[in-house]
């Protein structure tokens, strides 16, 4: 009887076997995939908070501005500084997902009052809300979705 060198045997293992990687493959790369892309949305989440929150100090230094007569100019600062920051949202989307609400100090809503009726000392409250998807890369993923991010930043009026 003829016998098979080992050579032999491990070639005919390594053929045997070579399909395996094939579909390891084939099981671990959509779920890579998913952690991978869940990664770059969460990532973009914290992005989108922190920027939140700067634009909410934005709107709250203007407020704070003894010179700031209206709430429309406190609106417009957060607005331009969201726009700054994602430059590839339009503005039509941007305005229809940000809010900006701007308080005195016993928490009443400053619509068609003047800051100019908030003394000089007193606090002044700004407080900015987001859609966060208006302004996502990866829309789907059902980790984030209706989400909104809301800031409020309190500084005292000049």
């Amino acid at each position: 009887m003829y016998a098979k060198s080992r050579k032999e045997n491990r070639g005919a293992a390594h053929r045997r076997r070579k399909g395996t990687s094939v579909v390891e493959l084939a099981v671990t790369a959509p779920l890579l995939l998913v952690l991978v892309l869940g990664i770059i949305d969460g990532g973009q989440y914290v992005n989108c908070y922190q920027t939140v929150s700067n634009a909410s100090r934005e709107g709250a230094r203007v407020a704070a501005r003894s010179t700031t007569g209206s709430v429309t100019t406190v609106e417009n600062s957060v607005l331009k500084y969201m726009s700054d920051a994602f430059p590839d949202v339009s503005p039509a989307v941007m305005s229809t997902a940000l809010t900006v609400d701007v308080r005195n100090e016993a928490g009443t809503l400053l619509t068609g009052i003047s800051l100019a009726s908030i003394p000089s000392g007193n606090p002044v409250q700004v407080d900015v809300s987001l859609q966060f998807a208006a302004i996502r890369y990866i829309p789907g993923l059902d980790g984030l979705d209706n989400r909104s991010i809301e800031i409020s930043t309190i500084l005292r009026r000049e």
